[in-house]
């Protein structure tokens, strides 16, 4: 492996960015003619955007890979990128494109 990239998965692992999410989604939607009611909003709170798409794809009929396309935006393999990621998710989208994924995982002691 030559290490060239390194990704963080934000949320989880650098931020705690769960309304931030919302309002995004609220507002990068309706410029592709998607329209989510509230509730649609809520199934997403707490889990993965893969996994938010995944509850309405039926809606958005496409669910992006964020790791082949931060890939191929770059123009590095994915076997010259490692990411960090807190979810099982997350880990199995990132080994799933050939790319090296160390998993970030918090406990608190007591």
């Amino acid at each position: 492996m030559k290490l060239k990239w390194i990704i963080f998965d934000g949320d989880g692992v650098l931020f705690d960015t769960e309304k931030l999410y919302v309002l995004a989604w609220k507002s990068f939607l309706p410029s592709y003619n998607i329209n989510l009611a509230s509730d649609d909003f809520e199934e997403g709170v707490g889990v993965e955007d893969t996994l938010f798409l995944q509850k309405i794809s039926e809606k958005i009929k496409k669910v992006l890979n964020i790791y082949i396309l931060t890939s191929k935006k770059l123009n590095i393999l994915p076997e010259n990128i490692i990411a960090f990621e807190d979810s099982e998710t997350g880990i199995k989208s990132a080994k799933s494109t050939g790319i090296f994924c160390v998993g970030i995982f918090y406990y608190t002691v007591n």
